[in-house]
């Protein structure tokens, strides 16, 4: 009866060994990174529209990124962003010489939000109407430039190019790099909107 002690002690100890957990596994499985995450909570603010008046460069930059539910998790952005004149940003909140802001992307929808000097942005409707080069297009004609064909125009547009009472305009989302001349008088600039933002933000009004 000895002689098959010592083998069957062997074989339970292997058996409990395989059965046990895999701590290695466990410890190389992959961790999300979570260091650059600011906030996971989002609220609402309500933004206006300006312009830049000349080039400038967004700092303090974050975005949302969205899981599978949809729910935001702001992330910071290590990098600054340029900008140049004409580009049209939502103003979320001013404090001091400081602005903080919302940079319309087209296609990505809560990408680039940062902060830019109060001073090279105007709300003046003059302004904006001028120098932007975003505009809202609401189910205006526009003809095409290569096959002369006229399509409705709706919703954000890029200017290309102003033409006095025409502008060259192109579509802001979906790939479509096809350019249609509007009637400048049928383009709005007025994009003030409820804007997604960090929730752990306090907001100032300025």
């Amino acid at each position: 009866m000895k002689k098959y002690l010592l083998p069957l002690c062997v074989l339970l100890c292997a058996l409990l060994c395989a059965c046990g957990p895999d701590n290695n596994a466990e410890a190389q499985a992959p961790q999300e990174d979570t260091s650059n995450i600011l906030s996971t909570e989002t609220v609402q603010r309500q933004a206006r529209t300006a312009v830049l008046l000349e080039d400038a460069t967004l700092t303090q930059c974050y975005g949302g990124l969205a899981d599978t539910t949809m729910q935001l998790s702001w992330t910071a952005i290590a990098e600054d962003s340029p900008l140049v004149k004409g580009d049209v940003v939502l103003v979320l909140e001013t404090a001091g010489d400081q602005s903080r802001v919302y940079v319309p992307t087209g296609d990505t929808p809560n990408a680039l939000y940062g902060t830019l000097p109060t001073a090279v942005l105007s709300q003046s409707a003059t302004d904006i109407e001028n120098t932007a080069n975003l505009a809202v297009a609401d189910g205006c004609l526009g003809q095409n430039t290569e096959t002369q064909e006229v399509e409705q125009m709706s919703g954000t547009v890029k200017i290309l190019v102003r033409d006095g009472s025409r502008c060259k305009v192109q579509n802001s989302a979906g790939g479509d790099d096809r350019s249609f001349w509007v009637k400048t008088s049928d383009l709005s600039y007025n994009m003030d909107s409820l804007v997604a933002d960090r929730g752990d933000l306090p907001q100032n009004h300025g």
